[in-house]
């Protein structure tokens, strides 16, 4: 995925990273060895509140699977974030009325516990489908963030009862690693490798049977503890201009409208569009301005036409393209791209 030069990072609760590197140190490895040099990071972690950068949390993944050498320690990073991996907000999943309510729990608490992993639920006649999509750039690292979600869910039904945890099945978009152990382990179904989307199918009859932990009196204490939490990450800066920038960088082509980024947040449009005023922007401000980096960035690299980039951004057709390109610089995409990569001569520039 393209990366935006410019844009800021997401922040994430330090409630997932520290069990990372609770396993890390059971296997072993010093806090030295884990976080390094980085002492704002290993600050960061021993706050009650603290959050990190997404590039830090990327940074203990690289860790954990470079120093370990176990490429699917995701799925045991997994089983570790139950209710107390999940801070005060895995009691809200924990105590759900059926595993559908706790999905969509979970779902809404992933802006703040891991803001690059969107899940998308659906519902047939026989099946509860969960999808796992990658809203911020997983840096190659696929594999650990979808081990890691599946496997969490995995093992939350298996604590319920052997069967809550009957039927499933699995599609992964990557390799078994020569047929490892360890997917027989953390799951409890049949699973297609090298499959076309990430997702886990949980019979219809099995999403909504009553949970035997079930609580809606912690239910809702800690929906609106969600609620707090998220109105003050979106309420910041950073915490809401910085999705929207990915959420339109990261899928080139598929420019979202301003009703797909409020679902997104779990607001309506009218309250984005509030929360944005509020931080003097606008949705167009923002993708104009996300528009305009994805345009210098993709000129620079010679393998992208010009109508090529005018569909990446969103644009009908490559005029419409260069008459916003020369707006944003006084120069057309053709002009700017000779100065910065010499002459190009591939089909569509305008």
């Amino acid at each position: 995925m393209l990366q935006v030069r410019g844009q800021k990072e997401s922040r994430l609760s330090i409630a997932h990273p520290v069990v990372l590197v609770d396993i890390l140190k059971e296997r072993g490895l010093s806090e030295q060895e884990i976080i390094g040099a980085d002492k704002l990071l290993k600050t960061n972690l021993q706050q009650p509140d603290g959050q990190i950068t997404y590039s830090q949390y990327l940074y203990l993944i690289d860790k954990a699977i470079t120093l370990t050498g176990d490429q699917t320690i995701g799925l045991s990073y997994g089983e570790r974030l139950n209710a107390t991996g999940h801070g005060v907000l895995g009691l809200g999943i924990m105590a759900s009325d059926n595993l559908l309510h706790a999905l969509e729990f979970g779902k809404m608490a992933a802006a703040v516990l891991n803001p690059s992993i969107g899940y998308d639920i659906s519902e047939s006649q026989d099946y509860l489908t969960v999808t796992v999509k990658e809203l911020i750039s997983w840096s190659g690292h696929d594999r650990f963030m979808v081990d890691t979600s599946f496997s969490m869910i995995s093992y939350m039904l298996r604590q319920a009862g052997g069967k809550y945890a009957e039927g499933i099945k699995y599609s992964l978009t990557y390799s078994d690693l020569g047929n490892n152990p360890a997917y027989k382990k953390a799951f409890s179904g049949p699973v297609l490798f090298n499959g076309k989307s990430n997702t886990m199918s949980i019979p219809i009859e099995i999403a909504t049977k009553p949970s035997p932990l079930r609580n809606p009196v912690v239910t809702k204490q800690a929906s609106e503890l969600l609620k707090r939490e998220l109105s003050s990450i979106q309420s910041s800066r950073d915490g809401i201009i910085i999705p929207i920038q990915h959420m339109i960088s990261d899928n080139p082509g598929l420019i979202p409208t301003l009703e797909q980024i409020a679902e997104k947040f779990h607001v309506s449009s009218r309250t984005l569009n509030r929360r944005l005023k509020d931080l003097d922007t606008s949705y167009m401000d923002i993708l104009t301005e996300t528009r305009k980096k994805m345009a210098l960035e993709y000129l620079e690299n010679a393998k992208y036409s010009i109508d090529q980039i005018s569909h990446f951004l969103g644009y009908k057709d490559a005029s419409n393209f260069s008459k916003a390109f020369r707006v944003w610089t006084g120069s057309s995409p053709t002009q700017f791209r000779e100065q910065h990569i010499g002459n190009y001569n591939a089909p569509g520039n305008a």
